[in-house]
Parts: C-alpha cells; structure tokens; sequence
C-alpha cells in the first residue's frame, strides 16, 4: 500500500448574527488546500469547499424552529470504503449535502414534541473503476416526542421515516434502484446526581429494497458523563447501532469510547479520548450497492488535545491522532493539527 506526508491548510469565516434576539444565524465557509509532499503523489493535491449555515427562532412561546444546510467536500477514505475498493491507489473524493427543518412545540410543562424534514445527497468523484461505488439522495422525516416525568428524568419516543434512491456514480443521471429505511426508538434522560449525567436509547431499524430484500436490525448507545473534581471529567460511551448508508448497505456497529478532559488552568484545557470500533457491513445485492454481501471492519483510535484561550478573543488548539484499521489492516492515519481562531 501506498503511503504519504500532506499538509492541509483551512482558512475560515463565521458570522454570527442575533445573540440573546429571539431569531439568530450563524454561517461558516472554509476552503482546504491538500498538498502532498512526495513528487509521486501530487496527483493528488486538492482543494475542498464547505460552507454550514443555521437559523433558530424561538420567541418565548411554545414553538421553536431551526433551519440548517451544509456542503463539504472530502478525499478521505473509511474503513469500509477501503475494505471495499481493497490496495487502489487512490483517494475517492465525495461530497455531502443536506438541508433540514425542524418544528419543535411544547404543548404542556410536561410534554413537548418536534418534526422535521431532512433532504440530503451524497455524490462521487473519480471513483476507481474496480470500486463500483453509488451516488445518493436521501429524504426523510423524523419525529420526536418527549414526556418529563420528574424534574430529572424524561422520556422520548422517536421515529424516523425516510426514502433513497440511488445512482451510478459513473453515469449520475441513471437510477439504480431505492430502498425505504424507517427507524422507532425509545430514550431516556436521567441524571443520577449532580456530578452524574446518562442518556439511554433504544430501537430498531428496518430497510427495505425496491427489489424486494429486507433486513431489520437492533441499535442501543449508552452515553455517560462524570465529573470527577472541578477540573476533571470523564466520559464513557459505547453504542451497538445499525445504520444504512447513502449507498444502500446496512452497517451493524459496536462503538466503544472513554474520554478525559481536564481543565489545566482557566485558559488552558487538554483532553484524551480512546475510541474502539468493530463493524459488520451486508451490501445486500452486491448488484445494487456495489459492495460485498459481508465485510467486517475494525479499528482503534487515539486522539489527543489541547484548547488554549487566553483572552475573548483569541482560541488557539493543537491535537493529534493515531487511527489504525485492524481488520482489514487496511490504512492508518496519523493526522496533527494546528488552529487559530480571532472573533
């Protein structure tokens, strides 16, 4: 397998308008510059555009709305898009977007409940001809309800309904086939103590293929925070979750992360997070999607952290991380970063 050194470079815009107004927006735009250091890689140097915007109101009564889009353009392969496309030498770049609008009312002190409507498209670029890789649109409408039994528990009933079609990235105009995924869960919020946060939730997701295969699937995630002293937090998560991706394959995953965060002094804090991850991917009709029926993908990762912010002006941070896929051993990724902010 290949291997290279790249620098990125990200220079960024925010704008924030409407703080303490009952109608506020925020809009960031960014372009990344790739550059790879080796002569025989700058095939691959390459520059990136996002752009992310959101806007609330919220007035003081029942009703509360948000409204959000994002674009961004990435070169970074996943572990199951490696174990996919298997040792190309190559990045297969893509881009995501997608624009949701959430209602959200409370109908009593006790019982609130929101609705939306998300409309996302997942597209391709360049792919290698042995990836067989789909192009995407996504729309889908999740409903959220939730009842506060006490003032620390509160519970939530969630259901997501949405539809899929899906392209040949290679001729984006023709239609492969769609698929249905609908999910129903079930939440719980309750902190133990002051020092103790939980959140708990439950449910299942079902997928349907225009083709006529189905596959139904558990998901549960458990998140946990605590407050060791004044300065000293910890976090513990871990998640089995099925989720279906843009291409059409259904993704069972285990997730498992502990964290620390400690606050070195009022203007500087530093962080470690361990992550665990173990996947098992069905592509279904390998036709359709363009994957294997079955890939099993794991991977470890270390990240480290610091936040430094010396005045109400200036942020400064610095962090790296150490990812290595075990099962495929397909890539590693090393990356170190640098990041200055002025308001």
């Amino acid at each position: 397998p290949d291997s290279g050194l790249s620098l990125e470079l990200t220079p960024g815009l925010e704008f924030n308008y409407g703080k303490d107004l009952p109608l506020t927006a925020k809009l960031s735009l960014g372009r990344t510059y790739v550059d790879y250091l080796a002569s025989s890689l700058r095939g691959l140097d390459d520059e990136w555009d996002s752009f992310n915007f959101s806007s609330s109101f919220d007035g003081g009564g029942p009703l509360r709305v948000n409204l959000g889009a994002s674009y961004a353009e990435t070169a970074r392969n996943t572990p199951e898009l490696v174990a996919v496309i298997g040792n190309v030498a190559t990045l297969v770049r893509q881009s995501n977007a997608s624009r949701n609008l959430v209602l959200a009312y409370g109908f009593t002190e006790k019982v609130s409940g929101s609705l939306g409507v998300r409309d996302s498209a997942l597209r391709y670029y360049s792919t290698p001809a042995s990836a067989n890789l789909r192009n995407s649109k996504t729309l889908s409408f999740p409903l959220d309800l939730r009842y506060k039994y006490s003032e620390k528990l509160t519970a939530g009933a969630s259901l997501d309904f949405g539809t899929t079609d899906i392209f040949d990235a290679a001729a984006p105009s023709a239609k492969l086939g769609s698929y249905d995924r609908n999910f129903y869960g079930l939440s719980l919020m309750y902190p133990p103590s002051d020092k103790l946060q939980g959140d708990f939730r439950a449910g299942l997701q079902r997928t349907s293929y225009n083709f006529g295969d189905s596959s139904s699937s558990p998901s549960y995630s458990l998140n946990l925070t605590h407050s060791i002293t004044e300065k000293l937090e910890q976090s513990l998560a871990f998640s089995q979750e099925a989720t279906t991706s843009a291409g059409g394959s259904v993704s069972e995953s285990f997730r498992l992360g502990y964290g620390l965060q400690y606050a070195n002094s009022a203007t500087l804090r530093s962080s470690l997070q361990l992550n665990y991850y173990d996947a098992n991917v069905d592509g279904g009709d390998a036709g359709f999607t363009g994957l294997t029926p079955e890939t099993d993908v794991r991977a470890v990762s270390v990240v480290l952290g610091l936040t430094y912010t010396p005045d109400a002006h200036w942020t400064f941070g610095a962090s790296y991380s150490f990812s290595r896929t075990i099962d495929p051993t397909s890539y590693n990724v090393n990356p170190l970063g640098l990041a200055a902010a002025l308001r």
